[in-house]
C-alpha cells in the first residue's frame, strides 16, 4: 500500500481519503515540557524530508508534531522561522490536493520571507509546487481582522510579528509576551478559527521599583499622605477644570470675545494638570501599596 501511494503522490493523481486533519493538544492539556523553537525547525526539517521521499504519512506526522510544538514554545519565534513553518503546511495542503490552503499558506510565508526560493533538493523549478508558490506571490487574502490583546505591559505577536491583529482568513502562530518579553502563551490558528482564550491577567504588568531598603522598614504613613494629597489635589483641578468648562460653553450667558480665549486656554491648562497629577496619583497609589506596605509589613 505505501508504494501505491507513493505512486499516486508522484502523478498528482486522487490518493484514497486518509484522516490527516491537524491534531492540536486540547487547550486544557498542559504541556508536558517547554519546546524550544530548534526543535520545532527539527520537525519541520523531517516534514521537508518526508515530502522529498513522497512519505504521506510522514510529512502528516511532522505537520501534527510541529504544532503541538508550537503550542509549548518558551521562545518568541521568528518570522523566517514562522515562513518555513506555513511552507511546511502547505507542502501537507499539496498532498491533501487542497489547492486553496496551499495558496494560503505559501501567501503568509511570502509575506514573512518574500524573497525565499525553495531548494531544488525540496522543490525542483519544475515541480507544480514551485509553480503555486510564484502564483501564490500575487494573490491577496481577504478576511476579518481579529484583536489579539496582551496583558498590560506585554505584547503580542502574529507569526513572528509584533502586532494587534490576526487575519481570520489566514493560519497563524500567536505568541503573547510580558512586561519582560517572556513567552507566557503561544497557540497555533487554523483559518477561521477563534483566537485561543489566554488568563491575560495573570501576566500583567509587575511593578518592580528599586526603592531603598529604609523606606521598607519605616512608616508607609508619608507615602499614604503624598498619595492622599495627591489623589485631593487631582480632585480640585477636576473640579475647577469642569467649572471652567461649563462657562466656556454657556450659551445663555455668554462671556466677551476678549475673555473667551484667556477661559480655553485657562481650561486647557486644567486639564493637562489633573492628567498629570492623577498619573502622579496612581504612581504613588501602586508604589504605596503594592511596594512600600507589602515591604513594611514583611519586614517587621
Amino acid at each position: 500500500m505505501p508504494r501505491i501511494l507513493s505512486v499516486l503522490f508522484l502523478l498528482g493523481l486522487p490518493q484514497p481519503a486518509q484522516a490527516d486533519e491537524p491534531t492540536a493538544p486540547p487547550a486544557e492539556e498542559t504541556c508536558p515540557q517547554a519546546v524550544a523553537v530548534t526543535d520545532l525547525l527539527a520537525t519541520i526539517t523531517a516534514g521537508e524530508t518526508a515530502f522529498v521521499q513522497m512519505d504521506r504519512d510522514g510529512i502528516a506526522s511532522s505537520r501534527d508534531t510541529a504544532i503541538g510544538q508550537i503550542n509549548c514554545l518558551n521562545e518568541q519565534i521568528a518570522m523566517s522561522d514562522a515562513a518555513r513553518f506555513h511552507r511546511l503546511l502547505a507542502l501537507v495542503a499539496f498532498v491533501a490536493r487542497d489547492r486553496d490552503l496551499v495558496q494560503s499558506e505559501f501567501h503568509v510565508s511570502n509575506k514573512l520571507e518574500p524573497h525565499y526560493e525553495f531548494p531544488e533538493g525540496i522543490v525542483p523549478a519544475d515541480h507544480p509546487v514551485a509553480r503555486l508558490y510564484e502564483k501564490a506571490k500575487v494573490v491577496e487574502l481577504s478576511g476579518e481582522l481579529q484583536v489579539v490583546l496582551a496583558p498590560i505591559g506585554g505584547w503580542a505577536t502574529v507569526d513572528g510579528v509584533r502586532t494587534d491583529t490576526r487575519l481570520s482568513s489566514a493560519s497563524a502562530i500567536i505568541q503573547i509576551m510580558n512586561a519582560h518579553g517572556v513567552v507566557v502563551e503561544s497557540s497555533f490558528v487554523r483559518p477561521l478559527d477563534l483566537l485561543p482564550k489566554f488568563d491575560l491577567t495573570a501576566y500583567n504588568m509587575e511593578l518592580v521599583v528599586p526603592v531603598p531598603r529604609g523606606i521598607f522598614q519605616g512608616s508607609p504613613t508619608p507615602w499614604l499622605i503624598a498619595t492622599g494629597t495627591s489623589l485631593l489635589i487631582s480632585g480640585g483641578l477636576y473640579t475647577v477644570g469642569m467649572i471652567e468648562k461649563e462657562r466656556f460653553e454657556n450659551t445663555e450667558n455668554p462671556i466677551s470675545d476678549d475673555e473667551l480665549s484667556a477661559l480655553r486656554d485657562t481650561t486647557n491648562t486644567l486639564g493637562v494638570a489633573w492628567v498629570a497629577s492623577s498619573a502622579l496619583t496612581a504612581t504613588l497609589g501602586i508604589i504605596t501599596f503594592t511596594v512600600v506596605i507589602p515591604n513594611h509589613k514583611g519586614g517587621r
